[in-house]
């Protein structure tokens, strides 16, 4: 009865008529240095419980390292060939900040348990928020996957371990009067004003409405076929690289056609110059950070509550949902891959129109 993953085998002799079972294991001690041993049993289960207890005693030349070192080497030579440069970029920078010089790193991982694991874990979700907490573990779940793929442990002791789950916040849109009201006060003249006029009524990610041209935009459509996305990347010296380039959309689904109302289309026409939509030197896009502190600028100076740049968009699939436009046409109009992302924002504005309509039936039957 061969054993997988290097732990051992039970081998079936016959001895004065009966069954003769001999266990055999190759273990290594803390020095990582191989002991073959053995036992030998006419019962079965005095073997198989003498192979169980000292396999919890093995050690490998990777089990004798210390967790930290190991989960480095296990990003760079595994996770990063395989990755997108931004998911690398984020697995090193939790490293760096959580992983790296922390004592839970410096522990054999021989010697880490789940209890070890839980009091990290549970020492870092007080400090720091859920989603960290969460993408730590991962890193953590990962490795561990690994050494025990290798046989250099027989459990994830990560596996156990228990944190606060992350719950994504629910991004809040503009509510009519609000857009109308950022839309009003809008100067037609600023570059970054007319990028955020026209987001509110196509719903484009930033990085595609910086990629814009003249040919994208014509006859009253959109046509978005690529982005103008910062990527950031880790080089050869370990270093973070950041840059900003034009690249092919997000995703298949981000390659898309969207119409622009009529008086919104006369209104930036006359502003579509030969090159991109959005510049102010007539070579590169506009710094992206400057739509972000327009927005910002204008809730404070027309009362408004705060809300990032992305509501725009967010508000844009909104306002298709309150028109009676259908889900699947959203997700098309919003280049959303799945559309359980486009239900999210449909289940959000359908809450809110049964709330308005429970009020209006209070009020006309109801109200004295």
């Amino acid at each position: 009865m061969k054993k997988s993953n290097g732990e051992g085998s039970i081998t079936v002799t016959e001895r004065q008529g009966k069954k003769y079972y001999t266990a055999r294991i190759t273990l290594y001690n803390i020095d990582g240095k191989p002991q073959r041993k053995s036992k030998s049993s006419y019962k079965k289960s005095i073997v198989v419980k003498w192979m169980q207890e000292n396999q919890i005693k093995s050690y490998t030349e990777d089990s004798m390292r210390p967790i930290g070192e190991y989960i480095e080497e296990y990003l760079y030579q595994i996770k990063k060939p395989t990755v997108k440069d931004a998911t690398f970029v984020r697995y090193e920078t939790l490293y760096r900040h959580y992983i790296e010089k922390t004592p839970l790193a410096e522990t054999l991982i021989a010697n880490v348990t789940p209890e070890m694991l839980q009091t990290f874990f549970c020492n870092l979700q007080k400090e720091k928020s859920a989603s960290i907490t969460n993408r730590v573990l991962d890193i953590y779940k990962m490795a561990f996957k690994k050494l025990q793929q290798q046989g250099s442990i027989r459990t994830n002791p990560a596996l156990s371990v228990e944190v606060k789950k992350h719950i994504k916040e629910k991004r809040e849109a503009f509510t009519e009067d609000e857009q109308k009201l950022i839309m009003n006060n809008l100067d037609i003249n600023d570059v970054s004003d007319r990028l955020i006029l026209l987001d509110f009524v196509s719903g484009l990610r930033l990085s595609e409405l910086l990629a814009l041209t003249d040919k994208d935009v014509q006859k009253g459509q959109i046509y978005i076929n690529k982005q103008y996305a910062r990527c950031d990347y880790i080089d050869e010296n370990k270093k973070r690289v950041t840059h900003e380039e034009l690249t092919t959309p997000k995703t298949k689904a981000s390659i898309r056609t969207v119409p622009i109302p009529e008086p919104i289309y006369k209104k930036i026409k006359p502003y579509i110059k030969q090159g991109l939509l959005f510049t102010e030197d007539g070579k590169n896009p506009i710094d992206r950070k400057k739509p972000q502190r327009r927005i910002k600028t204008l809730c404070r100076s027309l009362n408004i509550p705060y809300k990032p740049f992305h509501s725009i968009r967010h508000s844009y699939c909104t306002r298709l949902f309150e028109s009676g436009v259908s889900p699947k046409a959203a997700q098309i109009l919003m280049g959303h891959t799945d559309i359980s992302t486009t239900m999210n924002i449909y289940t959000h504005v359908t809450e809110d129109i049964k709330e308005d309509s429970v009020k209006l039936f209070e009020k006309k039957f109801f109200t004295e």
